[in-house]
């Protein structure tokens, strides 16, 4: 780590052996905001230990002004407890608080939200949430 926050990593190139560096600097940008998760993947990924994965569970956000956008949030948990506990946590159809750090992503992606903290509304918290999802959609605000 340099004097500043940031990293410096690299990464080779298996095929070439050429080495790639990359500064990553810290993100510190969160943000709290009611999501409706509409599909969550579990992905395993290759070349890591058994239990590494990613989840990403995608859906539609609606941040504290009313402006709707769609949403992934990614999880890597490192072992079999971590997974199932987030996805204990998570389910489709479902309306949550959320809470994490996030990026852009440009496109129609929108955001992207790290290891974020999930609460899932009680049935009166989630009627007035689906109520007010439902009609700035339709008036297609923030899109």
């Amino acid at each position: 780590m340099m004097d500043d926050d940031t990293t410096t990593i690299s990464i080779i190139n298996l095929d070439t052996g050429r080495e790639s560096k990359f500064k990553h600097f810290p993100n510190e940008s969160s943000i709290t905001c009611y999501v409706r998760l509409a599909d969550i993947e579990v992905m395993e990924l290759v070349d890591l230990p058994e239990d590494f994965c990613e989840i990403i569970a995608t859906g539609v956000a609606m941040d504290s002004v009313g402006h709707v956008f769609n949403v992934q949030l990614l999880y890597l948990p490192e072992t079999l407890t971590e997974k199932e506990q987030v996805l204990a946590g998570i389910r489709v159809n479902r309306y949550y608080s959320v809470t994490g750090q996030f990026s852009y992503v440009s496109g129609e992606d929108g955001m992207l939200m790290y290891d974020a903290k999930c609460r899932e509304l009680s049935d009166e918290e989630m009627a007035g949430v689906a109520e007010v999802f439902r009609m700035n959609e339709v008036t297609k605000r923030g899109t």
